[in-house]
């Protein structure tokens, strides 16, 4: 990671971690994610979408194998760093790539991910890595119907997926599906979040897809993300 690309650092608890000016910035809700996740010293884990590491710091050092993915070179290179930073050793298990992509007959004991899921129609993309680590296609499903559609084929017996669900990406459709797959699925935390900069800009098409899941305080709108864990029956 080059000195010009460094954001600035930042400390949570007892790590260290440096930002890269274009990786997403871990927020409240990562650290809810990386909390909700049960894990065991035996167990193989992915993340899909590293960003700059800050949840693989966590899961990383408390199990036996740790993989994770992201389309941004980038985060890649964040997360690795990140890890040294930790004493954490991602060796060579952190790959660029799209979701599964990089793990085709590969399985896991746990799966996670905080996808991008704003809802964006074509002509408010922004085609630079921090538009596209928000940018969920036009109802916000499109990194999550691709990880969802094929979780039961990288997941152990006894395995669980966790997954950062927006309420107004429509988290009755994941539920169905997960459910069709045989997964047991349950919500294990929630919180109200305030909508952020770039859903601004997009917030006449996202009241149009679910007004009745936002609540406006003056200027801001807020709405609830749910952590959501599909378990696969052994």
């Amino acid at each position: 990671m080059s000195i010009e690309a460094i954001k600035h650092l930042f400390i949570t608890g007892d790590k260290i971690f440096l930002s890269h000016s274009e990786v997403h910035e871990a927020r409240e809700d990562t650290l809810l994610l990386a909390d909700a996740i049960q894990t065991e010293p035996t167990d193989v884990v992915l993340e899909i979408g590293v960003g700059l590491g800050v949840a693989a710091v966590f899961i990383g050092q408390k199990v036996k194998e740790f993989y994770g993915v992201d389309i941004n070179k980038n985060a890649v290179m964040s997360t690795i760093v990140n890890g040294y930073l930790n004493d954490v050793d991602f060796k060579d298990n952190i790959f660029v790539g799209d979701c599964y992509e990089p793990f085709s007959n590969k399985k896991f004991d746990i799966i996670y991910s905080n996808p991008p899921q704003l809802p964006t129609p074509q002509s408010k993309e922004r085609n630079n890595w921090i538009g596209w680590a928000n940018n969920g296609g036009n109802l916000g499903r499109d990194v999550i119907d691709k990880i969802i559609n094929d979780v039961d084929k990288h997941l152990n017996p006894g395995g669980s997926l966790y997954l950062m669900h927006f309420e107004i990406c429509n988290l009755e459709t994941t539920v169905k599906v997960l459910e069709d797959k045989q997964l047991k699925v349950e919500i294990v935390n929630s919180i109200e979040n305030q909508l952020g900069k770039l859903s601004f800009e997009r917030i006449d098409h996202i009241t149009n897809c679910a007004c009745d899941m936002l609540k406006k305080d003056g200027d801001n709108y807020y709405h609830k993300i749910f952590i959501i864990k599909a378990t696969k029956v052994a």
